[in-house]
């Protein structure tokens, strides 16, 4: 029997494009329907290497129909889409294919933010306070409706984007002149109520309920706890599952359904928004796909996966019976892009946080060398990852990771002076504040300041993007000792007794004799074709000189995300793939254009000289990718 055919309609959104295939193959073959934008241009190489591909070259009739002949001729038995911004695409495709996904009408109550808190407000699920602004002139019936402090944000947009807390009416009136004003300007601006959350802290006051639907009936799978937000509206953070009672989780999730049933969704996954105030919950949004960061909480937990979970829905399969692990936390941290912007010159702490108990992993976001625009969309420099035996257990790892990293800015290219925060900071700060405490380091530590790549001749190893959200170039950097930090070398006890005795090294030099123990690893060093230093945990010139080198680390993280360009090494490289449980980790190398998929446990020999690249394809928690170099010569 053949296999199903599951098409993704893609683009940047929430899932990875190699997690998406990877995870879904248990289900079916997948056919990426990529929509045509910059960020699908840079990544084309890749998804076609990934997966069968037919190209949708807009959002116009005839756009969709022709790429709808072109996935009828695959036969889909499903269709759906794991980004925000190709939901009416999608449902379009759905229509022409016969396929169940929304219909238009209910992804335009899901994407414009007005007729969402409309119809929300008609149907009674929650009456906030909500008015539509197409032009300037809007402003002061929109404010006499609604009233102050209120929320001004896009009727359209994703991520926060150009979302504002306005407190006075002259500032209002600014703001939504400044983003209706000229032809990349807003179409339409909602203002709606603001909703006090009760103080949560060290926790948000807000969560968010991830939901399957089949047939109209709504089947909730998690409450998803966030931590606060960074000023004004920037998420920075999510984990499993949320810290609240049992009578209330009752109540935030009768809320969400009732949202996603007044929305009048019949089918997939939906993520919603609640604000938990002093009156009980309250809606925040309702989104018709799957949330941000699930897909990698999913992976730390364990149990349900859901980004098959939405998959195995568009193919008609049940609602889960379950829901995920409760039975330990699971986090991923960000740690948020200044809002005032600056070019990121510096990262140090990463090795002294990785060392924490229960940090995973440090997922890089932005490379130094990169220059942030000011905003106040959600953005990531990193992203940390890991598990705890309990809320408060995650929140004192986190608290001291957060005042390990420190992150040095230029507020311009050639501008004078730099600025360093700490992560903290960045989580904590506005726009208007002062920059804070300076935190200075000798100059002899720096590293010059790597520039951000740009579209190469394979972008299918380079998925860069200069947006700093989401962005699947990452390095994820394992434990250890932070470049510049002393570590110490110690030598272990000489014999007492018997004749003094010494090995020769390789260079000829004599080795004293006795255990000798380095705690200066990881060392950071570059590597040709790398997108970061790379960390090293035996060098040639340790202990006397030793005729290898070792770098690698933890692969969890780095699923779909690769670390370097086709590179070339002038010795002889063994990658080591290694997992708790035979077949974890799926890794594939391509050598002088030969692809090579390694299953845990497994070696692979690139000859020197040869033209290579890697890419973490699935990888369970505690797997492991090293390099090992045959000499000295990277």
């Amino acid at each position: 029997m053949p296999r199903p055919v599951i098409a993704v309609v893609y683009d940047f959104g929430s899932v990875a494009p190699a997690d998406i295939v990877d995870r879904l193959e248990p289900l079916g073959d997948v056919v990426l329907a990529v929509c045509r934008s910059a960020h699908t241009e840079q990544l084309a190489p890749l998804l076609r290497d990934l997966a069968a591909v037919v190209q949708v070259d807009g959002d116009q009739a005839a756009d969709l129909d022709e790429a709808a002949t072109l996935l009828r001729a695959h036969r889909p038995a499903a269709v759906l889409t794991y980004s925000e911004r190709r939901l009416a695409v999608t449902a379009e495709l759905a229509a022409r294919l016969g396929l169940p996904y929304h219909d238009a009408a209910t992804v335009r109550l899901l994407t414009d933010k007005y007729e969402q808190r409309r119809r929300l407000r008609e149907r009674g699920v929650d009456p906030v306070r909500t008015a539509l602004l197409r032009t300037p002139r809007d402003w002061a019936p929109a404010l006499g409706a609604v009233g102050l402090p209120a929320v001004l944000k896009p009727a359209r947009g994703e991520g926060s984007r150009n979302t504002h807390l306005v407190r006075d009416a002259a500032t209002g009136s600014a703001l939504a002149e400044r983003l209706l004003a000229g032809p990349g300007g807003e179409g339409a601006l909602v203002l709606e109520e603001y909703l006090a959350g009760v103080d949560r802290a060290p926790f948000g006051d807000h969560v968010s309920v991830e939901s399957a639907v089949v047939e109209g009936r709504v089947t909730h799978w998690a409450v998803t706890g966030k931590f606060p937000l960074a000023p004004p509206f920037r998420e920075v953070g999510h984990y499993w599952p949320a810290p609240l009672a049992a009578d209330e989780q009752a109540a935030v999730a009768d809320l969400a359904g009732r949202a996603v049933r007044a929305l009048g969704v019949r089918t997939g996954v939906t993520h919603t928004e609640v604000k938990l105030t002093a009156d009980g919950p309250r809606l925040i949004e309702v989104n018709g796909r799957l949330g941000g960061f699930q897909a990698g909480l999913g992976r730390l937990a364990g149990g349900l996966d859901p980004v098959a979970l939405a998959a195995g829905l568009a193919l008609g399969g049940p609602a889960p019976t379950t829901w995920v692990p409760q039975d330990r936390v699971v986090y991923a941290r960000a740690v948020p892009t200044p809002a005032d912007g600056g070019l990121l010159t510096r990262v140090h702490g990463v090795a002294d946080a990785l060392a924490l108990p229960g940090l995973d992993g440090y997922e890089t976001r932005v490379r130094p060398g990169t220059l942030l625009e000011p905003g106040v969309a959600s953005g990531e420099l990193a992203v940390l990852w890991g598990s705890a035996a309990t809320h408060a257990a995650m929140v004192d790892v986190l608290d001291r990771a957060l005042n390990a990293l420190t992150y040095t800015f230029a507020r311009a290219p050639a501008g004078p002076g730099e600025r360093s925060l700490r992560a903290r900071e960045l989580g904590a700060r506005r726009p208007s504040d002062s920059p804070g405490p300076v935190v200075t380091f000798p100059s002899a530590a720096r590293r010059p300041a790597r520039p951000l790549a740009a579209p190469g001749a394979d972008p299918s190893t380079s998925s860069t993007r200069v947006h700093a959200r989401h962005a699947e170039s990452t390095h994820l950097t394992p434990r250890g000792r932070p470049p510049g930090d002393d570590g110490k070398v110690t030598t272990g006890p000489r014999p007492t007794k018997g004749p003094s005795m010494t090995t020769e090294t390789p260079n000829g030099t004599a080795r004293p004799p006795g255990a000798e123990v380095r705690t200066d690893i990881p060392r950071f060093l570059p590597v040709a074709g790398h997108h970061d230093p790379a960390p090293f945990y035996l060098t040639a010139d340790m202990f006397g000189g030793v005729p290898v080198e070792l770098a690698g680390g933890s692969i969890t993280h780095l699923v779909g995300k690769p670390v370097a360009d086709p590179h070339r090494h002038q010795v002889d490289e063994i990658y080591f793939l290694v997992s708790p449980n035979a077949g974890g980790a799926r890794i594939e190398v391509l050598v002088d254009g030969e692809r090579h998929e390694l299953t845990s446990p497994a070696l692979l020999r690139v000859p020197a000289g040869a033209q290579h690249r890697f890419l973490t394809l699935a990888a369970e928690p505690g797997s492991y990718c090293f390099g090992l170099l045959l000499g000295g010569a990277r």
